[in-house]
């Protein structure tokens, strides 16, 4: 039996909801209390399922991630180095808890390259913003101080006309 091209599909539509953010945060308990409330409002307003992306990075990637996994949301990691080279900028500590969450992440893509780490910073910032349906970026809207900082993917992401959601650490409006 064939359906109809106007039949409503029964699959359920998928939205990309991802972060980019500060890596030193002040209030992190309070970020990432803001980002479930941001989430839970996302998953009743918008129809399907919710699907998380964001780095590993210290500050608000990691609390997304932790925030996306433990509402049982997909997440899928977007690493701006091999996870090898990753390894080697956190402690033991630190990069036990981001081997949990990769463990848990749906895919992992790799999508910079050693030579320059602000370069592949920027390389993977830019490619979260192009599959994301949404960014939420983690912001206290000063320059970026280096290259692929949060202010140069928000610019991005403006320059795109991407979907914004501007959530600032410190006053968390």
């Amino acid at each position: 039996m064939m359906t109809s091209p106007c039949a409503p599909s029964a699959l359920r539509p998928y939205w990309l909801v991802a972060l980019k953010g500060h890596r030193q945060l002040q209030q992190p308990e309070a970020v990432e209390e803001a980002l479930a409330a941001l989430l839970r409002t996302l998953s009743v307003e918008i129809q399907g399922t919710l699907v998380g992306v964001s780095s590993i990075a210290p500050g608000a990637d990691t609390l997304f991630a932790r925030t996306v996994l433990g509402m049982s949301l997909p997440w899928r990691a977007l690493l701006p180095v091999p996870v090898a080279e990753l390894r080697q900028d956190f402690s033991a500590a630190d990069w036990a808890l981001r081997e949990r969450l990769l463990a848990r992440a749906i895919e992992i893509e790799i999508r910079g390259t050693v030579r320059d780490r602000h370069e592949a910073r920027l390389e993977c910032g830019m490619d979260t913003v192009d599959q994301a349906d949404l960014l939420i970026a983690v912001w206290d809207g000063e320059p970026a101080p280096a290259t692929g900082g949060t202010a140069d993917i928000v610019a991005y992401a403006r320059g795109l006309g991407k979907p914004l959601i501007l959530l600032h650490p410190e006053t968390l409006e």
